[in-house]
């Protein structure tokens, strides 16, 4: 549950710029509504859409797919505590989640148990750096 609940934290924040940056940035990115998103969703959606010069579609997407990224990454550190070492959202290279570990992790084939589609996860090798004692 420990680490589900870090899962949650890191990809909140990754959300969290969008929430707290208020109406006046966001109605330059979207229109003022939007039949299925509302609230932070919208505000989320707009930041998006500002940030990473993405049409409304495409940040609507990305915001809406989140809940089931948070989903699959706390899945797959609960069933994968010891090969599982985090994930992230690449919104450079399409808006993909990217899921780290030690060692392989079925990661596309439980993508479709979440509601993703297997193209939109990849997983990449944990990369950890070394420590120097005294610096």
């Amino acid at each position: 549950m420990r680490i589900r609940s870090r899962v949650a934290i890191a990809l909140f924040a990754l959300a969290l710029p969008a929430m707290t940056l208020g109406p006046a940035v966001i109605s330059h990115a979207a229109p003022a509504t939007h039949p299925t998103l509302s609230g932070p969703e919208a505000a989320a959606a707009a930041q998006m859409a500002q940030d990473w010069h993405l049409s409304w579609a495409e940040a609507m997407r990305r915001t809406q797919r989140q809940g089931a990224e948070e989903k699959l990454a706390g899945e797959l550190a609960e069933h994968y505590p010891d090969r599982f070492a985090g994930a992230y959202v690449d919104h450079r290279n399409g808006g993909r989640l990217v899921v780290l570990s030690t060692s392989a992790i079925p990661v596309r084939a439980q993508a479709p148990q979440e509601g993703l589609d297997p193209a939109t996860v990849a997983e990449a090798p944990a990369r950890f750096l070394p420590v120097t004692p005294g610096r």
